[in-house]
């Protein structure tokens, strides 16, 4: 006899994992990505130097930095697609289609508007910063093609943020990661072969056209029960996907006033070269702050859930955890970063770029710490719908920051800049934003300042000490031997932390996962 055919099982009916081990997969598989793309950049960045120049680097940079600006016609539609997604997922809801069909069709409209818009930006390119004319051409070209990929880009967004409201990060990073090694390898081949910066951007599109495919297949497997259909666009979803994004663009347009104008800046009013010295010092952050963000994004969809189900206690919960994690990661980089930047640098880059990138990796790292340690509250409260005050804490800071390094620039140059960037960011995201974040989730003063700020401060002090004596006694000079300071430390950061930063719940609840065996119950 013959089995009756089964039916096929509905994501929703798929049993859940635990939210702990939810949270701990999404994290690792983030980390696993970010680690070879941090390998990948580590590598790249000397290579394109040396093989491209001071200037063409600079230029690849600064079109990077400002076809980046076009990012904010995203409306904040995909981190609305997550919202929505993760509580339909949360409360069985089947009616998902129409929002996911109408947030393609507004990406689709974007991406056209993008492409109209990539034309005149072009053309305009060399006119707006100090590009010499040897230049020009090449800048125009590449600032078209930097325009198609991000065009692509938009198209599959509505497919990567399905993959995030259902909280599979894994399979997102499995995209990337092999994204990634494929167009490493073939940048190397290219750049070595004698082309240029055409066929690095030719590159970066190419790969971004294998990722929208691959990414939008997946979503169909994961949610097949989501019928993509554009005529089902409607003003209702419209405005519900604009209604919770506006508030995350314009949080967004904050950032790319701190992160993404320093660039602008020091081309405006120094030139192209300058941007490669002030990009060494960025990149080195940028790497802290992906790390410190891939993992702050598994909150977003985990918050949204626990919202929807009424969890105010795990808001809590994940708010002082989250922080607290944000500032051992933060503050042990910094630390290595200030004791070995410019001995890292030059072995890195070379003794002449870190004559200048050091000092600006100094006076960088003190504002960077203040808005790292506020990042995974920042994806608690976009999840729990809660971020609007927040959004305009962040935007305020973008554009005091802007104002400082663009004033400071003129007088003081690149250092300069730096210095002026980092003072709001001291200001607001060190004292007004996690104010707010505590009154709005109901944390306790004083439990905060414990638990997220004296507690990480204690068990990095221990690592600090450490790697100022190494620093004395070693004096480290090339990457092998910092890499074996930094290894020799570590373990007194992470006896540091399991003892002094988390407590005795926390240790139970989060760290022993980490220890196989651990949580063994023992025999009678």
């Amino acid at each position: 006899m013959t089995s009756p055919p089964v039916a096929p099982e509905s994501p929703a009916a798929k049993p859940k994992q635990s939210s702990s081990k939810v949270l701990i997969r999404n994290v690792l598989s983030n980390w696993a990505g970010l680690v070879l793309n941090m390998a990948a950049a580590f590598f790249m960045s000397p290579f394109l130097v040396r093989n491209l120049g001071d200037v063409n680097y600079g230029l690849w940079v600064l079109i990077k930095s400002t076809t980046g600006y076009m990012g904010m016609l995203d409306g904040g539609v995909r981190m609305a697609v997550v919202k929505f997604v993760a509580r339909a997922d949360a409360n069985g809801d089947k009616s998902i289609s129409k929002i996911v069909s109408t947030a393609h069709f507004l990406y689709y409209s974007v991406a056209v508007i993008v492409l109209v818009g990539t034309i005149g930006f072009a053309w305009a390119f060399p006119h707006i910063f100090k590009i010499e004319d040897t230049h020009t051409d090449v800048a125009r070209i590449v600032v078209l093609i930097a325009g198609v990929s991000l065009a692509v880009s938009f198209t599959s967004a509505v497919s990567g943020g399905i993959l995030t409201g259902m909280q599979r990060f894994d399979i997102s990073n499995q995209i990337g990661i092999a994204t990634l090694i494929v167009r490493t390898i073939v940048i190397v081949v290219m750049i070595l072969m004698g082309y240029g910066l055409v066929a690095l951007a030719i590159t970066h599109l190419a790969m971004q056209i294998l990722a929208w495919v691959v990414i939008n297949w997946y979503a169909r497997k994961i949610r097949p029960d989501i019928d993509v259909r554009l005529r089902d666009a409607n003003k209702e979803s419209a405005k519900q996907l604009y209604g919770y994004g506006s508030a995350n663009v314009i949080s967004g347009f904050g950032d790319l006033l701190l992160f993404r104008t320093g660039e602008l800046l020091a081309a405006m009013f120094i030139g192209p070269a300058a941007v490669t010295y002030y990009a060494i010092a960025g990149t080195l952050l940028e790497y802290l702050q992906k790390l410190v963000i891939t993992m702050a994004q598994t909150l977003h969809p985990f918050s949204s859930a626990r919202q929807a189900a009424g969890d105010e206690k795990a808001l809590q919960t994940v708010a002082l955890i989250g922080t607290k994690m944000c500032f051992l990661i933060a503050l042990p980089a910094m630390a290595g970063m200030i004791i070995f930047g410019h001995e890292f640098i030059s072995a890195w880059m070379g003794p002449t770029y870190a004559d200048v990138a050091a000092p600006l990796l100094f006076a960088m790292c003190v504002g960077r710490l203040f808005w790292i340690g506020q990042t995974s509250n920042g994806q608690i409260l976009l999840g729990a719908g809660r971020h609007k005050q927040a959004m305009w804490f962040n935007v305020a800071t973008g554009i005091f920051s802007f104002l400082g390094g663009m004033i400071a620039v003129q007088k003081w140059g690149l250092l300069g800049m730096a210095i002026g960037a980092a003072a709001p960011i001291v200001i607001i995201h060190g004292f007004i934003t996690p104010i707010y974040t505590l009154r709005t989730l109901h944390i306790p003063l004083g439990r905060y300042v414990v638990e997220c700020v004296l507690r990480p401060f204690a068990a990095f002090m221990p690592f600090t000490l450490t790697l100022l004596a190494i620093e004395h006694w070693y004096a480290p000079k090339t990457l092998w031997g910092i890499l074996f300071s930094a290894i020799a430390a570590g373990p007194v950061l992470a006896i540091g932390a399991y003892f002094l930063a988390f407590n005795r719940e926390e240790r139970v609840r989060y760290v022993h996962r980490f220890i196989p065996g651990l949580n063994k119950p023992k025999a009678a």
